[in-house]
């Protein structure tokens, strides 16, 4: 019953963002809108998920994860994009992009198949998307970019993505550990990592928020 109204608590965070989005659409910049994209396909993933489990009856839907782990990387890479490009040159990230997606597709080829947890890949975009976190609060702090912090909505994204990410990143490290040790253990720490997920989305949802009161808020 839990793991159900987790599910459901899944489809709803990124519902409410795509439609809080989706209803400033015009007011956003093309930053944002990559972060809209991102919690559209978050929320149809999520259902995709739901209706195969409940209506379906799968047992494994591992398969999902491992095509929605390459869509992630890439719409949070591009996000960052727009930030980093004095520290790191898009071309380069569109290469790191190019890269992480055939070696995704390796992975689950021939190492972790998509029958099974690809907490290979998921640990490693993790490790590369904190690192384009902590680049884009550098460029921030180095060139003093925003007076009013608080009111940015880019900062609540990236703050949300780095809590999100960090926890994500110490989940998928120690999955094969945790269970070892105990499946019940390892549940427990499932729900912990789904609960950080809805903290993100709660922070997209209030940068949104935030582009009402800020008209002028663009990233050409």
């Amino acid at each position: 019953m839990k793991i159900h109204l987790f599910l459901i608590a899944g489809i709803l965070f990124p519902f409410i963002a795509s439609c809080i989005g989706w209803s400033k659409q015009k007011l956003l910049g093309k930053d944002l809108k990559i972060i809209l994209v991102y919690c559209i396909i978050g929320f149809a993933t999520e259902l995709i998920q739901f209706t195969l489990i409940r209506v379906f009856k799968f047992q494994n839907t591992l398969f999902i994860g491992h095509l929605y782990n390459p869509f992630q990387f890439t719409m949070v890479s591009l996000f960052y994009a727009f930030y980093i490009k004095s520290v790191i040159k898009q071309k380069y990230i569109t290469l790191i992009i190019i890269l992480f997606i055939l070696i995704s597709i390796a992975n689950s080829a021939f190492f972790q198949s998509i029958y099974v947890f690809n907490n290979y890949m998921r640990s490693l975009s993790r490790f590369i998307l904190i690192g384009y976190n902590i680049l884009y609060f550098y460029v921030i702090l180095r060139d003093l970019k925003f007076t009013q912090p608080s009111k940015e909505p880019s900062i609540w994204v990236s703050s949300g993505f780095l809590i999100y990410f960090s926890g994500s990143f110490l989940y998928y490290i120690f999955t094969n550990y945790l269970l070892a040790i105990s499946m019940e253990l390892l549940l427990k720490f499932g729900y912990m990592h789904m609960i950080l997920g809805f903290f993100c989305y709660v922070m997209i949802i209030v940068a949104f928020i935030l582009v009402k009161r800020k008209v002028n808020h663009k990233v050409l």
